[in-house]
């Protein structure tokens, strides 16, 4: 896969990471966007991980790691510069019961993938796939009974 080279928003959070390990092993080139790249405490297990992989094989993919903000417009349009691919796995994450999480939660993350998508429009000319990773905690309510199956009717 020489010359694919593909975004990570989140690259530093849980599943972002794992992500970008399975990109690497497939012998992308990944941009790992998160909020602060000079933060060595939210980046250098990711780093060890990719310098790994390069010590045991030649063909895994190159990481480095540049600055975007769900919060802040136009923040994604260097690290999108000249990728193939976006994967978008940053999101705000509140734990255990939210007051307002219409306003504290919902609305951020959907303005937050809206400031992902304008970048990636800016960039269209290279970004050729985007996926956008969810949770089920987008879906889930604790007013419904365990084994409750929701589809879109249930929203």
């Amino acid at each position: 896969m020489s010359g694919k080279k593909v975004a990570v928003t989140g690259a530093n959070g849980f599943v972002g990471s794992h992500i970008v390990i399975a990109l690497l092993e497939g012998g992308y080139d990944v941009v790992g966007v998160v909020r602060d790249p000079s933060n060595i405490d939210k980046t250098k297990f990711l780093q060890d991980e990719a310098d790994k992989l390069k010590g045991n094989d030649t063909s895994s993919g190159n990481l480095s790691f540049k600055s975007g903000d769900l919060f802040i417009s136009g923040s994604y349009d260097d690290a999108f510069n000249d990728c193939f691919g976006v994967v978008h796995t940053a999101a705000i994450v509140q734990l255990g019961h939210v007051d307002n999480a219409e306003e504290k939660v919902v609305k951020p993350a959907v303005q937050g993938t809206m400031n992902v998508l304008s970048s990636i429009k800016k960039n269209s000319n290279t970004i050729k796939r985007f996926l956008n990773i969810s949770s089920v905690a987008a879906i889930i309510s604790v007013d419904k009974p365990i084994g409750h199956v929701f589809v879109s009717l249930s929203m």
